[in-house]
């Protein structure tokens, strides 16, 4: 239901996103059985990004609608809800449409600045560090997807060597609608970074930038069991088919039914 009773019918890759969506749901509900926290990694809000008219509506409430409708009932199970914040081009410049979507679905409040969603989360699950925020690099060439992600670890490695802080079990971040998980062995465990996939079809604006127009969607969630100072990774991963290979018959002229033409009658060429 849009603004003024309006109504948004979907289109048939987004009815498969939500087909996917209710797998994820199920897949939470089994693997969880109802116990869980929920994190939303930024950017859940499409705002009016790069001027798109790609978007189901840019009326911001219409926005924050759906949103209630599909990560709802995830956050009314959930033991506690913590949203972080995403890029100012989805979010707004201060985050506010992004602050709004977590009040209205009500995710614990910052304790010092007192605001329902924040630029970074380290969060203390039992025994299990998690550091997430939404920003990371991004790469156009495959062979190079890892690299933002080994960058990113060894930041933060060395921030917690150089200040004597503990090193996160978890390190989660999204930003580039594309999921890769990389565990590091290290003295007294494991700790493993992974970028989140996206619940977001390609827009115009992918198709023009770096490797974009041969990479199809990667659409999915995170799911952790968290036992004491244990974890387990599953990831949720589906991918949109390529562009269909379109198919063509061109009628051939049989030989006999072809007349050769008289030196003469050729057309000029220049």
């Amino acid at each position: 239901m849009l603004d003024l009773g309006g109504r948004y019918k979907i289109g048939w890759l987004q009815e498969i996103i939500w087909q996917w969506w209710g797998e994820f749901r199920r897949e939470i509900d089994k693997r969880t059985r109802g116990n869980y926290i929920l994190l939303v990694n930024g950017d859940w809000l499409e705002g009016d990004h790069h001027r798109t008219k790609n978007a189901f509506s840019l009326n911001l409430n219409d926005q924050l609608a759906a949103a209630m409708v599909t990560l709802g009932p995830l956050a009314r199970r959930a033991k506690a809800v913590y949203i972080t914040r995403g890029t100012g081009a989805h979010a707004g410049q201060s985050a506010e449409w992004e602050e709004a979507f977590a009040r209205e679905i009500g995710a614990v409040r910052d304790k010092n600045s007192g605001v329902y969603s924040r630029p970074a989360l380290n969060l203390l699950i039992e025994d299990v560090l998690v550091n997430a925020s939404h920003y990371i690099g991004i790469s156009g060439s495959t062979q190079y997807e890892s690299s933002a992600l080994m960058q990113e670890a060894t930041r933060v490695f060395t921030e917690c060597a150089r200040w004597g802080r503990r090193v996160p079990d978890l390190i989660v971040r999204s930003h580039r609608h594309r999921h890769l998980a990389i565990p590091i062995k290290r003295d007294g465990g494991t700790t493993t970074i992974f970028t989140t996939a996206a619940w977001q079809l390609k827009t115009p604006y992918v198709y023009g930038i770096a490797g974009g127009g041969v990479s199809t969607p990667q659409i999915g969630g995170s799911i952790i069991a968290i036992d004491g100072n244990t974890y387990q990774d599953y990831h949720f991963i589906r991918s949109i088919d390529q562009d269909p290979i379109e198919e063509i018959e061109i009628a051939q002229v049989p030989k006999t039914d072809r007349k050769p033409m008289a030196r003469g009658n050729r057309p000029h060429r220049r």
